[in-house]
């Protein structure tokens, strides 16, 4: 089966394969240069404590079209709660009990309040009922394009990794089966991907 990028992927296949240094008219490595972008893309969303990188809808109520599925919140009768991902460049819905908040219009009005860059939300004039998983919401987290210090430390990783794999490098990025698919094993990152990763772990950073 074909090996296709990932909503979640960091770089364009085509990026990638000019990194790499391939034809980007030949399809020889495809799937395999997909499956590397795949691997290291993931592997930098599971280290960044929420944040999201790549723009995407997330929502706990059914039916949103193209959302990704999430858990309704528990309420605890505080007057704030914290999105498991941000940044966060739009909250489209909030139901509390199922009854629908808005927005904060003015200094003078109740409703939410939206701090972006952390994802945290704000009550005026009310609190989160005290429930469990009884606040619905819709909302889109990430960047609209990928920040240029995490693509280039992305490149790297990719870069490193495939030359480990098919340069015969010292170290072991990958195994291959019988039939030559390869599944990447990344064993510590480059020093420069961990300084730009641990500017983007901090909730608060922006």
């Amino acid at each position: 089966m074909a090996e296709t990028l990932l909503s979640c992927a960091l770089v364009t296949q085509a990026d990638a394969k000019s990194s790499l240094g391939l034809n980007l008219s030949v399809a020889t490595y495809d799937d395999q240069v997909n499956a590397l972008v795949n691997y290291i893309s993931e592997l930098f969303e599971g280290v960044m404590n929420g944040r999201r990188i790549v723009s995407t809808v997330f929502s706990s109520i059914s039916g949103v079209e193209g959302a990704t599925d999430i858990d309704a919140l528990d309420g605890d009768n505080s007057s704030e709660i914290w999105l498991p991902q941000y940044p966060v460049s739009a909250l489209t819905t909030l139901k509390v009990d199922g009854d629908e908040i808005s927005e904060r219009a003015d200094l003078d009005s109740d409703g939410w309040v939206l701090e972006k860059a952390s994802g945290r939300i704000r009550l005026v004039g009310d609190v989160f009922l005290k429930g469990t998983q009884n606040i619905d919401l819709t909302f889109t987290a990430g960047y609209a394009a990928v920040p240029k210090d995490l693509r280039l430390v992305a490149l790297l990783e990719i870069k490193r990794a495939w030359a480990k794999a098919y340069k015969n490098e010292v170290g072991k990025s990958s195994e291959a089966d019988a039939q030559g698919n390869r599944t990447w094993i990344i064993k510590g990152l480059l020093p420069e991907t961990e300084k730009v990763l641990a500017r983007y772990r901090k909730r608060n950073a922006w």
